[in-house]
């Protein structure tokens, strides 16, 4: 929906509840990456209570990642353990 939030302006309308005591933003942080450390320091700037963790990067074809290494060992790991397990294995990955 391509939809974006201005921040400041949340904050503000939030802010005019006299019911909210504390408003938190939650966003993930990509150390080394200047615009996600200025983002960060916006947020705080504009009066949020920050809460952020590392950024974790998921590979997207795990055929091409290190995964296809670990697949190759557990194949051979089952087909050491029996023809059954090896057969099982085959059909997981």
């Amino acid at each position: 929906m391509k939809w974006e939030i201005d921040p400041k302006k949340l904050y503000d309308y939030l802010k005019s509840y006299s019911e909210i005591y504390d408003i938190r933003f939650y966003f993930g942080i990509e150390r080394g990456n200047k615009r996600s450390e200025k983002f960060h320091e916006e947020i705080k700037g504009i009066g949020y209570n920050l809460i952020s963790k590392e950024v974790k990067w998921v590979p997207v074809d795990l055929k091409i990642t290190h995964f296809k290494d670990n697949n190759r060992r557990i194949r051979s790991i089952a087909q050491a353990l029996g023809r059954k397990n090896y057969m099982i294995c085959l059909k997981n990955f």
